[in-house]
């Protein structure tokens, strides 16, 4: 059995299809995500699978991690949507997650998810190539380089 965690952290390792009909969310959202997310399904980029909650007894999902790509593909008309699925022991905690109880608020989102989002992007970049955000010697740069090469091999850090 998978741990529930690892399908939140990594849904794109247990994503399955599934009915977009068949998928409940509250509708607590920024806006500006959601049209985000239709602009990239437009432009034809990927985007990561959501993460839903199964129903114990029925055939239907609640949206846990996911919730501006879940509508943006809903209001461009999908059918069906990729996500990794948890399944839930309990009807209490299955609805709790269809109420949004779980579901960060769009402020948190807009404040706090966004930025954090722009830092990582930014470090990807910087391990990418450290020399056009640093001013450092060339000596330092190769023993940073070095130590970069070293942590991938290691694969301590992970470069998209």
């Amino acid at each position: 059995m998978i741990n529930p965690f690892e399908k939140l952290i990594n849904p794109e390792k247990h994503s399955q299809r599934i009915e977009i009909k068949k998928i409940v969310a509250a509708p607590k959202l920024h806006r500006e995500g959601v049209e985000r997310y239709k602009k990239h399904i437009l432009d034809g980029k990927p985007i990561k699978p959501i993460v839903v909650l199964k129903h114990p007894t029925e055939e239907m999902y609640a949206v846990l991690d996911g919730h501006h790509r879940f509508y943006a593909l809903l209001e461009l008309g999908a059918q069906t949507i990729d996500a990794s699925v948890i399944s839930s022991r309990t009807k209490f905690l299955f609805n709790r997650t269809k109420e949004g109880w779980l579901q960060p608020t769009p402020a948190m989102t807009k404040y706090i998810h966004a930025p954090v989002l722009a830092f990582a992007k930014y470090i990807n970049e910087f391990v990418k190539k450290p020399k056009k955000h640093l001013k450092i010697s060339k000596i330092d740069f190769e023993k940073f380089k070095c130590r970069i090469s070293s942590l991938k091999k290691k694969k301590i850090i992970k470069i998209k």
